[in-house]
């Protein structure tokens, strides 16, 4: 960067520095070389009008005149002081000498040299006596003497006044021999660098091209598997597309590899770049040896794309070959720090030759692994055009919900709890509620992953829960509040600080707050947020596990914590009462709970004969729509706290 600014600006800067300053010089060395020569002038004008203003042959003529009388030598003397008084009359101080220190006292001497040669006149006028010419004599020596002095004065003194000057005009033409040497050493360090920096542009530019290459390269393959990249495979499916016979049609197969966790760095990278590149050779050798035309690709992450071309009418062709391609990928893989094993999920996806856009078919077929992981299956999924609608409906939800967040659109709708032994109500639980005026009611199930992918999920919750310790608050009672929690909030944010803050402007009691936490993904992130968990805990809130019943909610969820509140999901109350055995499993989850020092709660509860199942296994709190599902506060006080029993009163 130095280097660059040298050449960029620096040295541009230097050069026209030096040409003003050679400019300035230039202008300042031709004033002081007339100045120079002004003097100069001077010194020779005083030198010659020195020579003319003599009193020596005056004073000649008047000792001739003493030895040798006569009307003759005295005409010769009169004479030669008229020439003199004229030459004196004549004489001036130099314009150069005007500032001079020294011009006074030269003046006033030249004056008092007039007088006194004015006054000579008289003596000369009468020369027939000696005594006359004597006076006269002694008179112009004295002349000569002031004359002589005045001279001398003026000509040292504009002397010194042009060697000042000279010695001005050669320091000038120093300076100017100077900037003229830098100015020049200057270019050429310019003209070096330029050519440098032409030299280095040029080098750069064999150097962005061969770049250009390795990365037009690297955009058509893939660096860790040696594939080809997504974007190729799509000109290769363009070119298959004008190549199909009437006989034959293309399905796209997207699999999304499943890689234990390796842990972090780059290290464990590494490993996972070898599990997917030995991936990547089995799909490869497959394609080569079972398709006559086919290609794979890496896409995006841990997945792969494969285009199979096959018969039509041979709709099995394609579940056929992703089973054998599924079998061959889930054998373990060995890589240098041990054998991993590996699992996947396809989806598959016709090509719709009059699609203008290949892309679609691949999109299509990842919207169905999509799909195969949120409901669960995880196995091989078959796109469908619902699925597609899903899709716009949940990115709809997204680019929506930021708007809703911002102008309060998602508010909290409160189900209450109650006491399954008397029928009062204990508490209400606070869900997210959203009316949205194109795609209506949206609930929790579909705004929370949605908001946990796109990183929404931390101001959703807080929302929803400084709004809910608000309205709790103007409740009557001293009801419990219960909110959810996501894990994907808990790994991301200063929950303790936000809780803090949220009882602290709604002024709600931290006793009667309770956050829920979702056991499902609780297991794998608990190492994770155990300090947190910790840390509202010593807020005083109470900590409740949700969802306990469901296949992805385990025991280890109910082990890992000691919990307040353990929520039986909706999933386990709704076989209760189905027979003995659903009454058995009800009974060994309310007695794991109670043993570990947990409260019960069920949910789910929709049914009297499932209440009474409960009660009679001595469950004392639920909620469920046998009572009443989430409602607005306005709604919650007109059904509960209106005075009049409610209909859990009225059932007991």
């Amino acid at each position: 960067m130095y280097r660059s600014d040298l050449r960029r600006y620096v040295l541009p800067a230097v050069f026209f520095a030096l040409s003003l300053a050679l400019a300035v010089n230039t202008v300042l060395l031709i004033e002081q070389r007339q100045d120079t020569e002004t003097k100069d002038q001077a010194l020779h004008e005083i030198i010659e009008a020195s020579a003319r203003l003599d009193t020596i042959r005056l004073e000649n003529q008047l000792m001739t005149l003493l030895k040798q009388p006569g009307t003759e030598k005295q005409a010769s003397v009169k004479r030669a002081l008229a020439v003199f008084l004229n030459e004196l009359g004549t004489w001036h101080i130099n314009p150069v000498l005007s500032s001079e220190p020294e011009t006074d006292f030269i003046k006033s001497r030249l004056t008092e040299a007039k007088i006194r040669a004015r006054k000579t006149q008289n003596l000369i006028a009468d020369l027939d006596d000696p005594r006359s010419v004597e006076h006269a004599l002694e008179a112009v020596n004295h002349i000569g003497v002031m004359v002589n002095q005045v001279r001398q004065m003026t000509s040292n003194r504009i002397a010194a006044v042009w060697q000042k000057s000279a010695n001005d005009l050669k320091f000038r033409q120093n300076i100017q021999s100077s900037i003229i040497a830098a100015l020049l050493a200057t270019a050429l360090v310019w003209i070096i660098s330029l050519h440098r920096r032409v030299y280095s542009l040029g080098t750069e530019k064999i150097q962005a091209g061969s770049k250009a290459v390795e990365g037009d390269a690297q955009l058509r393959r893939d660096p860790a598997t040696g594939l080809i990249t997504q974007s190729e495979l799509i000109g290769k499916v363009r070119e298959l597309k004008s190549e199909l016979t009437d006989k034959q049609e293309i399905h796209i197969v997207n699999l999304a590899i499943i890689i234990p966790w390796t842990g972090g760095g780059s290290e464990n990278a590494s490993i996972r770049d070898s599990i997917l590149a030995t991936v990547a050779d089995r799909i490869q050798n497959l394609v080569s040896l079972n398709l006559k035309s086919g290609y794979c690709a890496r896409a995006t992450g841990n997945s792969f794309f494969v285009a199979l071309v096959h018969e039509i009418g041979s709709e099995a062709a394609p579940f056929e070959f992703v089973h054998r391609l599924r079998r061959l990928i889930h054998q373990p893989i060995v890589v240098k720090t041990g054998s991993y094993p590996v699992t996947s999920i396809a989806g598959i996806a016709p090509f719709d030759p009059e699609e203008r856009d290949p892309g679609v078919s691949f999109q299509n077929a990842e919207l169905t692994v999509a799909e195969e992981i949120q409901t669960g299956r995880r196995h091989v999924g078959v796109y469908a055009p619902a699925l597609r609608a899903s899709s716009e409906r949940r990115l709809g939800i997204e680019q929506a919900l930021l708007q809703a967040l911002d102008q309060e659109d998602c508010l909290p709708h409160f189900q209450p709890q109650f006491d399954l032994t008397n029928g009062k109500i204990t508490g209400v639980e606070a869900l997210a509620r959203w009316y949205h005026p194109d795609l209506g009611w949206i609930a929790p199930a579909e705004i929370i992953p949605i908001a946990e992918n796109n990183g929404l999920i931390i101001p959703l919750e807080r929302k929803i829960l400084e709004t809910a310790c608000a309205q709790v608050q103007l409740l009557p009672g001293e009801l419990d509040l219960a909110v959810n929690l996501s894990v994907a909030h808990l790994l991301n944010d200063d929950v303790p600080t936000m809780v803090e803050d949220c009882l602290t402007a709604s002024g709600f009691p931290a006793s009667r707050l309770k956050l829920e936490i979702p056991a499902g993904n609780l297991p794998a992130a608990f190492d994770h947020v155990r300090d947190v968990l910790d840390d509202l805990r010593k807020l005083d809130v109470k900590l409740s596990l949700d969802n306990f019943g469901t296949p992805s909610a385990t025991l280890s969820g109910v082990l890992q914590y000691q919990w307040d509140e353990v929520k039986i999901d909706t999933a386990l109350t709704g076989i209760s009462g189905d027979g003995q055995v659903g009454h058995e499993l009800m009974s060994m989850a309310l007695t794991s709970v109670r043993a570990l020092g947990s409260r019960p709660l069920i949910e789910g509860i929709e049914t009297i004969d499932q209440r009474d199942m409960l009660t009679s296994l001595g469950c004392q709190t639920g909620q469920g729509y046998l009572f009443g599902g989430p409602m607005a506060i306005d709604d919650l006080k007109a059904l509960f706290f209106s005075g009049k029993p409610n209909i859990t009163q009225l059932m007991i």
